[in-house]
């Protein structure tokens, strides 16, 4: 049985989705799964929470990018001295990757300065059959995304 927690926030320290494992033994469709569940937890926050992405919806829009349609599929959160530094993935409806990081105010209603913005598609392994993990994190975000257009 896995038990997902949201770190709490500290000093220089990411505020990220970590897995804790009640075995250390599990299985690569246990793995799968809770790696799953971690994309669907990262996209719920997204969508729930709004106020806290509204500077990710402008930048999706500025870049082209329907902010309604895709997932945020990773995220990280550093507090920092100047504010918030958020790293993540999107991945849109048409299956293209984007990395991007960010600093924001520490209201989150500003982006004061975005130093990545990138297509990782080409470099981002979509597997099923991946040695000793079965699916690969690609594959996983993918198929979180198909699940999302079924519901």
């Amino acid at each position: 049985m896995a038990i997902l927690h949201r770190a709490a926030p500290c000093r220089n320290v990411p505020v990220t989705f970590t897995l804790d494992l009640m075995s250390s033994q599990r299985d690569v469709s246990q793995q799968n799964a809770g790696s799953l569940e971690q994309i669907g937890l990262i996209s719920s926050e997204y969508e729930m929470r709004p106020s806290r992405v509204n500077w990710l919806r402008s930048v999706l829009a500025s870049r082209g990018i329907d902010p309604t349609a895709g997932l945020l599929v990773r995220l990280q959160e550093v507090p920092e001295q100047e504010g918030q530094y958020f790293r993540g993935t999107w991945l849109t409806t048409a299956g293209r990757f984007w990395d991007l990081a960010a600093m924001l105010s520490r209201d989150y209603r500003e982006v004061v300065e975005l130093d990545e913005f990138d297509d990782v598609t080409e470099q981002t392994l979509v597997s099923a059959h991946v040695p000793g993990t079965g699916k690969s994190f690609g594959y996983l975000a993918l198929e979180a995304l198909r699940r999302r257009a079924e519901a």
